[in-house]
């Protein structure tokens, strides 16, 4: 009895911290949007010395060949919109589900999560506000690390999404024990799973994207003055490895898990054809670096058609009755 106090306590005590962590990133994450609109719009100063810049002045002064159309921030409007969407629902299904639920387990997301998505907000700022003062390399640097941040993030949410919700108005999940589980309707680990295995996903793949472009405008500009087409190919050879081993993992390894994974691939898809339009060609032997994109694109496309008829012919089996219905 004491044993069984004692962990209820604890459970407790977990879950109210990571409420107020992830009460904490919710601020931030406001704070951080503000920052953003605030950063990107403002207006250039100084007699046009590009002392300061908007997110348009910035692209207009560092223009390589992979530099997108200037409508590809609409992109970055779409990711903001849906992680609005996403804290709103995980705050319903902690508030209204879990706070008001009598049985009282644990978090739904453990407190570490919160701590590092505060802490990617809080770069995600420092990031854009270095940028814009044209501290490239120390920018660039802090956008590594942003992006390897969002990738455990990524990690953590599809480990918790699928292996520590269940559904308890199935009929065919088994009744679990183990209070580390978090229970919840169908319905709710359907949207929970959708909206989790496209945003975060699609925040890690686009924050790439930004590094591979921002990377050659290091190369070129600032840390060694290469060429643009060095510059540029060698950033795009670092992005295709990475796209390569996000589609595999999706495709093959990891395909139940992120079969419904869409939004990285197509914005990927989008910020070649940004390019493809920006630069009026699709490349050749004197714009290898834009035939390079145009092959990316060409891939992308390739790689949706492809999980869209697999997943007509082949739909995901489940091993385990409890995700058979989701």
């Amino acid at each position: 009895m004491v044993y069984k106090n004692s962990r209820s306590n604890f459970q407790l005590l977990s879950w109210c911290c990571s409420c107020l962590l992830a009460l904490l990133c919710a601020a931030l994450f406001v704070i951080d949007l503000y920052a953003n609109i605030a950063l990107s719009s403002h207006k250039e100063v100084k007699h046009h010395r590009y002392d300061q810049l908007n997110l348009h002045g910035f692209m207009d002064r560092y223009l390589v060949e992979i530099t997108p159309a200037w409508w590809t921030v609409i992109i970055w409007i779409i990711l903001y919109a849906l992680l609005v969407l996403w804290f709103l629902y995980v705050f319903y299904l902690m508030m209204c589900r879990q706070l008001c639920s009598r049985d009282m387990k644990s978090p739904l997301f453990p407190s570490i999560f919160w701590f590092l998505f505060c802490i990617v907000h809080i770069l995600n700022g420092v990031w854009l506000y270095l940028t814009l003062r044209q501290n490239l390399v120390i920018s660039g640097i802090v956008l590594l690390v942003l992006t390897i941040l969002l990738y455990v993030l990524w990690m953590m949410v599809s480990r918790v999404c699928w292996l520590d919700v269940t559904s308890y108005n199935d009929p065919n999940d088994v009744e679990s024990c183990d209070d580390d589980v978090v229970e919840l309707s169908s319905c709710e680990v359907m949207i929970l799973r959708f909206l989790t295995f496209n945003i975060f996903p699609f925040y890690a793949i686009w924050c790439t994207v930004t590094a591979c472009l921002q990377w050659s405008i290091i190369f070129h500009y600032s840390l060694f003055q290469w060429s643009q087409n060095l510059s540029c190919i060698l950033s795009l050879a670092v992005l295709s490895v990475i796209l390569l081993i996000y589609w595999m993992i999706c495709s093959f390894v990891k395909r139940d898990w992120f079969i419904w994974t869409w939004l990285p691939t197509i914005s990927v898809f989008f910020a070649g054809l940004a390019v493809l339009l920006q630069q009026h060609t699709i490349g050749g032997r004197h714009a290898p670096a834009v035939l390079f994109v145009f092959v990316l694109m060409l891939v992308s496309a390739v790689v949706l058609v492809f999980r869209f008829f697999s997943l007509c012919c082949c739909p995901p089996k489940f091993s385990n009755h409890r995700f058979s219905r989701v």
